[in-house]
């Protein structure tokens, strides 16, 4: 092969070992770091059941209570469940007029 390709070739040695790997197995090498996860309808269901028992949860509560990332949540709150956050408008003059004179006036 060095005739052919020259130095910068893979040794002989290297293509046996990568060819015994292969029969061996072609599942990757387990690696450090985040492992991936996956979104289950059970995850989604947890987090509605959380979401509905209290509206007033945060992300960060929900994704210990569940395992998973914020990340994850967030995106099962807002793209699966379809749930947006909701501003009340006007709050302050949701009173009658009547008791909001005589408290404030």
């Amino acid at each position: 092969m060095v005739t052919v390709y020259g130095e910068d070739c893979v040794s002989d040695k290297l293509v046996r070992k990568w060819s015994v790997r292969f029969r061996e197995s072609l599942v990757d090498d387990p690696r450090p770091g985040q492992a991936n996860t996956v979104t289950t309808a059970d995850l989604i269901d947890k987090v509605d059941d959380l979401v509905r028992s209290d509206r007033r949860v945060t992300l960060r509560i929900l994704a210990v209570k569940v395992d998973v990332s914020v990340g994850k949540v967030w995106t099962i709150v807002q793209d699966r469940l379809h749930y947006r956050k909701v501003r009340r408008i006007g709050f302050r003059n949701s009173r009658p007029t009547s008791t909001r004179n005589s408290v404030w006036g």
